[in-house]
């Protein structure tokens, strides 16, 4: 729609700063609790656990989040910290349960490919993996309990008044 558009797609798992310049617009997971930025929904959802086939023949379902423990659990480092306890909702009680295992990334698409290739249990946003689930590559565990929800945020600085440029890319995506 508009050749003249020049775009350059940063793609982290790291927290994008808009308000330093670092992108003019930005996805994010969770919403910023920055009240210079602007952050409207952009997809909700839960986050599942899950596996593949071949991992969940040779090492068992999981029955309850405690049983994780006696698994290879796929974790994400989020700026320096790493992801070790997975939160769950029993009965209205939130819980979190530790995990562990041998391979821990920066990117949830790395982990995401390390679960569809057989390494482990993964954590991940149900929209970032519906098409896996849905080919059967992916399966979801612990279904009967409920992890926490976790929705994709479109974040830009707050202005008075938005570029034209800015607004029709915001309008686009939205």
């Amino acid at each position: 729609m508009y050749p003249g558009v020049q775009v350059e797609l940063v793609l982290s798992d790291a927290q994008v700063d808009v308000t330093a310049g670092e992108a003019d617009v930005a996805l994010s997971v969770g919403l910023p609790p920055n009240p210079l930025v602007v952050a409207r929904r952009f997809a909700e959802g839960r986050r599942v656990v899950c596996a593949s086939p071949p991992y969940l023949a040779r090492h068992g379902m999981p029955q309850v989040p405690e049983d994780l423990a006696d698994h290879d659990c796929l974790r994400l480092v989020r700026g320096r910290r790493r992801v070790d306890r997975w939160s769950f909702q029993r009965d209205g009680d939130v819980f979190e349960v530790p995990v562990s295992g041998r391979l821990v990334a920066t990117s949830s698409e790395v982990m995401c490919q390390w679960a569809l290739d057989g390494h482990g249990i993964g954590l991940k946003g149900l929209w970032d993996i519906r098409n896996e689930l849905d080919e059967g590559r992916l399966v979801e565990c612990l279904r009967s309990l409920a992890c926490d929800d976790v929705d994709l945020y479109l974040v830009y600085m707050r202005r008075p008044h938005l570029p034209p440029r800015k607004r029709v890319f915001v309008d686009f995506l939205m």
